[in-house]
């Protein structure tokens, strides 16, 4: 099947080892709240099939279900390589709504609690090579939500990209890039291109002009 957003959200940052997981993830409803109780994290198989990283409400899930959902489930076995597993392992979620558990291989890696912020888990000392479990239980209310969500959007669930990356133990966090009229500043080497991808510079720069 085609995977839906393909693409890294963030080209700038994109490594070699980093896979999208976007797609279809096994699904359940969760209308008792009790998932977790019921320890859905060592059953196995969903019922119900959706696509990621649409939101359950959405007709372009899989689902279509705009009644009010209290809580969902969420799980995709995925097959790391030898290579996938160089270095420091992390699974990102663009945005979960609201209060996420993230487990692997049945294990508690983390919980997140935000309705519209991206995160990431370090997993790496939860997989292997071969396959491995993900899944996901997020509850659409908790004492935050009602912080963060005055206008309480109907939607819930995975509704960002979700995608895999390993990165070496030393590796960039962050850079800060800016620029003036004397050209661009940035707290490491860096080479400027052109629209045609030959290397260039900013002796002669032409300064933008709201009236141009």
């Amino acid at each position: 099947m085609n995977i839906p957003r393909a693409e890294h959200p963030n080209p700038q940052w994109e490594r070699k080892n980093w896979r999208c997981l976007n797609g279809e993830w096994e699904f359940d409803f969760d209308f008792g709240k009790s998932a977790r109780e019921r320890e859905i994290f060592l059953k196995g198989a969903l019922t119900k099939k959706i696509i990621v990283p649409f939101c359950p409400e959405s007709t372009l899930s899989g689902i279509g279900y705009t009644d009010f959902i209290p809580s969902v489930c969420y799980r995709k076995v995925i097959t790391l390589s030898e290579a996938e597993l160089s270095g420091n392992v992390f699974l990102h979620f663009g945005a979960v709504d609201f209060h996420s558990y993230i487990y692997i291989n049945g294990v508690l890696a983390d919980e997140h609690i935000g309705g519209y912020a991206s995160f990431k888990v370090d997993i790496t000392s939860l997989v292997k090579e071969g396959e491995n479990e993900i899944l996901v239980k997020v509850y659409k209310w908790c004492v935050s939500s009602y912080l963060e969500d005055q206008d309480f959007f109907r939607n819930n669930g995975i509704f960002r990209d979700v995608y895999i990356l390993s990165r070496p133990e030393n590796h960039l966090f962050d850079i800060e890039i800016g620029f003036d009229d004397k050209g661009i500043y940035c707290d490491i080497p860096y080479s400027v291109y052109d629209m045609d991808g030959n290397k260039t510079n900013l002796e002669n720069p032409i300064l933008w002009n709201a009236e141009k």
